[in-house]
């Protein structure tokens, strides 16, 4: 929003008036990616990953000829300063998926619903890892068999929601691991959708961005489990007369990654990159939960892609895997919000 100032003094039988513009110096963009290696398991897109204390399990997705079943785990050290990968247990060939989703409890791993190897039956069939090694089915979800949905954790139970399943949904569903059993959720009325992202911060789960028949949906949407209830936050696409989202050009957008990390100060804030709308998307939007505002970051510094993973460890944000038509990645990406940009690392 610009604004302009009128000055005005007589001088004589004159009146001189002048326009002044304040200084409208743009503030400092900050954020560096640094490119830490290439991951041990093989490029791929449409992946998932779920977390574990300090571990990432990291598997599934297609390498571009085959729909994939193997799983990685990334584990850091406290320092920070050591990454090991370490192959574990594949789930069952039967079992193969792309475009599925993921969660975790303090203490197993889920994978749930996804494209079957033909690239076109939808799943709806609920996996539990055990970090010991093995792989459990468990009680199908409790939806429609669907791909392209969003999952998140908290407190030990996990909840699905919209993705596609012949067309774009908007349930929601909590699956509780004690019992092995799915309940759907009510009071989520935003837009239907698959494609979308979902993050947790403070024991609340987030959905944003998505597609929708061909449009992108601008609402944001946070869930509190422990009220039972879904709060519509600021949309993500300059429809205000006010001027905090004048600038929000480019965050509405599909198969984008996201993740919350350590922002500085040991305060939490998530960041949303790569995806899609219409042409693939560089720009990298952080979200502020305590102002419910969005702010604009340096690009992201690797190829540009859709259906990334994104996911932290010990308050530290990475993205992974990919694609750009057909080229699939592996590289492995760090994020750093408030460093300036480094070309040289």
């Amino acid at each position: 929003m610009r604004v302009f100032y009128l000055f005005f003094f007589i001088s004589g039988s004159s009146i001189l008036f002048f326009a002044c513009r304040p200084n409208n110096t743009s503030p400092v963009i900050t954020g560096n990616w640094v490119n830490r290696f290439d991951a041990a398991f093989s490029s791929r897109t449409e992946a998932v990953c779920f977390t574990i204390g300090d571990t990432a399990f990291i598997g599934t997705g297609f390498d571009g000829t085959n729909t994939l079943t193997d799983f990685w785990k990334l584990t850091m050290s406290a320092s920070g300063t050591d990454f090991t990968w370490t192959q574990t247990t594949s789930l069952p060939a039967a079992a193969a998926r792309s475009s599925a989703v993921a969660f975790a409890s303090s203490t197993r791993g889920y994978v749930v619903t996804g494209k079957a190897s033909d690239g076109a039956t939808r799943l709806k069939d609920t996996w539990e890892y055990d970090p010991a090694g093995s792989w459990t089915r468990k009680s199908d979800f409790g939806g429609t068999a669907r791909f392209d949905a969003v999952a998140f954790a908290i407190h030990n139970q996990g909840y699905l929601c919209t993705g596609y399943d012949g067309g774009n949904t908007k349930d929601c569903w909590k699956y509780d691991p004690a019992a092995d059993a799915w309940t759907q959720l009510t009071g989520f009325t935003g837009f239907k959708r698959s494609q979308a992202v979902a993050f947790v911060h403070a024991n609340k789960g987030y959905i944003v961005t998505g597609l929708n028949n061909s449009v992108f949906p601008n609402d944001f949407w946070m869930y509190d489990p422990a009220i039972s209830k879904w709060t519509q936050l600021r949309s993500i696409s300059n429809v205000s007369t006010d001027g905090y989202d004048d600038q929000y050009t480019s965050i509405v957008r599909s198969n984008a990654a996201a993740f919350v990390m350590n922002a500085g100060n040991n305060t939490e804030k998530a960041y949303l990159c790569t995806g899609q709308n219409n042409a693939l998307y560089k720009n990298v939007w952080e979200y502020n939960f305590e102002t419910d505002l969005w702010t604009l970051h340096n690009d992201f510094e690797g190829g540009a892609r859709t259906a990334a993973i994104g996911f932290s460890l010990h308050g530290r944000g990475f993205l992974s895997s990919g694609n750009v038509s057909s080229q699939v990645f592996s590289d492995f990406w760090e994020f750093h919000p408030e460093e300036t940009y480094n070309a040289n690392d």
